[in-house]
């Protein structure tokens, strides 16, 4: 289970951001909300919940841990 994810924001799309973690980047998907305040570049935090399906594995990010529940 991935909990948080920290790094710099590499893309930004409407539901989504790439995180750079190092050698790698994370897609997280995030509230539209959230996209609109963060920047290319820009140093971020989410918190993480891992949605593992038959077909995909989703990580879904929230800037707060309570929203992870």
């Amino acid at each position: 289970m991935i909990d948080r994810v920290r790094g710099s924001v590499l893309a930004i799309a409407a539901d989504s951001i790439s995180v750079d973690i190092g050698p790698l980047a994370l897609r997280v998907v995030v509230p539209p909300q959230v996209c609109a305040e963060l920047r290319m570049g820009s140093q971020v935090e989410v918190f993480t919940s891992m949605v593992v399906r038959e077909d995909s594995w989703t990580l879904y990010g929230f800037l707060g841990a309570e929203q992870c529940q």
